[in-house]
């Protein structure tokens, strides 16, 4: 058999489409900053130019690589656009995923103090200052890190509600529904989160009674704005791969921790929120990119230099908008869920901790305000989701009152604030026919997919 490495780049292009030798010589381009008009501009593009711009090495001799060792297995005839894309974005995620030092560093301080300026970034993990800006703008350039803005709900009259419903014929859907996480199965379920005004709650949950006819259970909770947490110890630094030790997890697992005392929720502070046109902008902008200046902000928006500089400073004193970190590691695809009551939660909190992303909140049931959990998510390689769901039923299993799945799909966004607020009556808008739709559980989940799970609930 002939060795992959001596393919020459006319064997490997005798089995490429026209499309698919043109991406490839775009990537060729791209890398050597000349692009030359020989790819169609429009996503597919940009994300080529994304990839082949922040691949740590060379993108062009990762794809002929990889081509000749295809190739040289025999039977391949051609090889198409999509099938080079594909490949392109499989080891992109791969080399996205290897972190360096400096890069889980930088990810580590962030997730703990989110909003660091970069130089008290540097000071805090112990780098110095062009380490932590190299580490930290392939980080930013490649989405692995960025760090948006979270709203304050409580300064603005609005709150988060999570909707649990178990083997639904119909799902709400709709812009206040941030975000949706779907697990499939024998008993299929949907997590919605939705962000409404405080004084709609009844109006949401009139509306959730009317569906709970068609599904086997509907479940109404508060949910708070959680945490973010990350580490490393399942890194492997020689391979620069994420895998979950199962046997320590296992163990730690069983070490358990203290009980978890959920406090009295903070008295929500009583007002009328109102805000100018500038105001909803500036928001949305900080919502997006916390750390965009305000002549970034000029330049997306029209608002003028000192209008974009006076805003954005009045936005972030009110603590309107909170610095929230958001991390994304291309290989970790696969999330976790788990509602679980406090003292349990005790136990389990130590081993999730080491878990390479988290996300830890706390939910209050709205129409019995007994009932509190603690609501857990994590960010795991594809293929450790069920043997983590499995270690921690097994573990588990001499306590009923908790819930551990595989998230299979889900989708992530928001809804601008200039869209939620009325400025003429100074309220948060409501219209049932404008927000939510309520649609065939069948439709809503072909239309989600496993590429934009959320991980963060705020």
């Amino acid at each position: 058999m002939v060795m992959s490495s001596t393919l020459d780049d006319t064997i490997i292009e005798a089995r490429l489409s026209p499309s698919a030798k043109a991406v490839l010589q775009a990537v060729r381009e791209i890398e050597d900053g000349r692009e030359a008009d020989v790819f169609q501009d429009g996503p597919d593009r940009n994300h080529l130019r994304m990839m082949t711009k922040t691949f740590r090495g060379s993108m062009y001799s990762a794809l002929t690589k990889r081509l000749a060792e295809v190739i040289d297995m025999g039977g391949v005839s051609v090889v198409t656009q999509s099938d080079l894309m594909s490949l392109a974005a499989d080891l992109w995620n791969q080399n996205a995923s290897r972190l360096s030092e400096t890069e889980v560093a930088v990810i580590r301080g962030a997730t703990e103090s989110p909003g660091l300026a970069l130089n008290d970034l540097a000071m805090k993990v112990g780098l110095s200052y062009p380490q932590a800006r190299r580490a930290h703008q392939r980080l930013r350039e490649c989405g692995v890190l960025r760090v948006s803005g979270s709203l304050n709900l409580d300064t603005m009259g609005l709150e988060r509600i999570l909707l649990v419903m178990k083997s639904p014929q119909l799902v709400l859907t709709g812009p206040y529904i941030e975000k949706m996480l779907f697990v499939d199965g024998s008993s299929p379920t949907v997590y919605l989160v939705a962000v409404i005004a405080r004084e709609q709650s009844d109006n949401l949950l009139h509306l959730v009674r009317s569906l709970r006819g068609d599904a086997e259970g509907i479940f109404v909770w508060r949910l708070s704005a959680g945490k973010l947490g990350f580490s490393d110890l399942y890194l492997n630094t020689k391979t620069g791969s994420w895998e979950p030790d199962i046997l320590h997890f296992r163990l730690m697992l069983r070490g358990g921790g203290p009980p978890i005392v959920l406090g009295d929720a903070a008295p929500v502070p009583q007002f009328r929120v109102s805000y100018t046109p500038a105001d909803l902008t500036m928001i949305d902008q900080l919502r997006d990119n916390y750390m965009k200046t305000a002549n970034e902000i000029v330049g997306s928006t029209g608002l003028s230099g000192s209008t974009a500089f006076r805003k954005r400073q009045q936005i972030l004193n009110s603590g309107i908008i909170l610095p929230r970190p958001r991390v994304h590691v291309p290989s970790l695809c696969e999330r976790i869920i788990v509602i679980l009551p406090p003292d349990l939660a005790g136990d389990v909190l130590p081993a999730w901790s080491v878990l390479p992303v988290t996300y830890v909140s706390r939910v209050s049931a709205i129409e019995d305000a007994s009932q509190e959990r603690v609501l857990l998510l994590a960010a795991v390689p594809r293929g450790f989701g069920r043997v983590v769901v499995g270690v921690l039923s097994s573990e588990l299993s001499r306590v009923e009152d908790h819930t551990a799945h595989v998230v299979s799909s889900g989708s992530d966004g928001s809804i601008s604030m200039a869209a939620m607020f009325d400025r003429r009556s100074g309220t948060w808008k409501w219209s049932q026919g404008d927000f939510f739709d309520v649609r065939p559980y069948s439709i809503v989940r072909r239309e989600v997919d496993d590429t934009s799970l959320p991980l963060d609930l705020a």
